[in-house]
């Protein structure tokens, strides 16, 4: 394994060459910044083609675990609160179901001075499941971008050390987002129910309220456009190595070069992901048994419904790493060497052999992006 030999690579947005290992691609090259740790040293970068949820699916397994254990801790404390409720009930909390539910609002209207003091506790397990959920993501990510020298995936003690360095910006990144998305939405919210209220004598109220429902659509792809820029930046940090401000400027430049075909990507994941719900919701109501033998294959649905979401959340982020690494990825032929496509490794950034392997190093400036139509 020779090719490209000790061949440096240079970021799109990085201005640094400090680098200590390069790992190339099947046809360009690539390196990371910094210190790199004892256990990255094993792992290759794997070609944009082979950067597929399929090649995570212990990751996404994990994930599962991970989003399983923190719901059941958060609706723990409820379930206890109904089950001393309708415990001595010989239906158990079936009449909380019924049509019409009589009994489900009358327990939380008898419920609630106990519910001011069991609601702050599943706020902060999601809370804290939103911010250390960034921990299995970016070990997703990693079983994604990189693999082992012999192509089998990446362990997760490999790829620990990565994702510990990739969780400072991802936190910076979902923290600035996330008050983004939530002023965006109130404003939304404030101006679609403004042009409901206005719009109410003139329209009635069903025709002004369908306005402001519009308005308020409107502003829920913005915040979905905000949401694809931020996965787009977490690819970035974990593909290219980088802090949260490159990592910014990565996506968007990734962003405004092919801006349907990204949304796209996303959108048909989405609606994907939504139709599972809804054939959960739609199997959930039709079955009225409360039998054991109707209840374990209703809750086997369900686990494979979060399992299904979870797996066309990974599809999605392996779109963004091969987007982003299509955007900005750099194109550097030795002298006197040969291009080769992975040097009898297919899938692995492997440089293949040359006789004579550069001994300089190449800053490449960043890439040019496009101009403005």
């Amino acid at each position: 394994m020779s090719g490209l030999g000790n061949t440096t690579m240079a970021t799109a947005m990085t201005t640094t060459t400090t680098t200590t290992t390069t790992e190339t691609a099947d046809h360009d090259t690539v390196t990371t910044t910094g210190a790199i740790a004892r256990g990255d040293a094993e792992l290759v970068l794997l070609s944009n083609d082979s950067m597929r949820a399929r090649r995570a699916p212990l990751a996404i397994l994990w994930m599962w675990g991970f989003q399983s254990l923190l719901a059941m801790l958060a609706a723990w404390p409820l379930i206890s609160f109904v089950s001393q409720t309708y415990g001595a009930h010989p239906r158990g909390d079936a009449p909380l179901w019924r049509g019409g539910a009589h009994a489900l609002l009358d327990l939380l209207d008898y419920s609630a001075p106990t519910r001011g003091t069991l609601t702050p506790l599943p706020m902060l397990m999601f809370a804290v499941a939103a911010v250390l959920g960034l921990v299995p993501l970016a070990l997703l990510l990693g079983q994604m971008t990189y693999a082992t020298r012999s192509k089998r995936p990446a362990r997760f003690v490999q790829l620990m050390p990565r994702a510990l360095r990739a969780f400072t910006p991802m936190l910076v990144l979902f923290a600035l987002t996330s008050v983004v998305e939530l002023v965006v939405l109130g404003i939304g919210f404030a101006i679609g129910g403004g042009i409901a209220s206005g719009m109410h004598a003139s329209l009635g109220e069903a025709r002004a309220s369908q306005y402001g429902a519009i308005v308020e659509l409107l502003f829920a792809a913005v915040v979905s456009v905000i949401g694809v820029w931020q996965d787009l930046a977490r690819a970035a940090i974990f593909r290219f190595n980088v802090g949260a401000k490159q990592a910014a400027r990565l996506a968007w430049n990734t962003l405004r070069r092919g801006p349907v075909m990204v949304y796209w990507s996303w959108a048909w994941r989405a609606v994907a992901m939504l139709a599972l719900l809804i054939l959960g919701s739609v199997v959930a109501e039709k079955s009225k048994s409360t039998a054991t033998g109707a209840i374990l294959p209703l809750f086997a649905l369900h686990q494979g419904i979060i399992v299904g979401r979870i797996a066309f959340r990974a599809s999605w982020l392996a779109k963004a790493l091969r987007s982003v690494d299509l955007a900005h990825r750099v194109v550097r032929k030795a002298r006197g060497s040969s291009r080769s496509l992975g040097g009898g490794n297919p899938g692995l950034d492997v440089p293949a052999s040359t006789p004579t392997p550069p001994t300089t190093a190449v800053t490449p400036k960043p890439f040019p992006a496009p101009p403005l139509t």
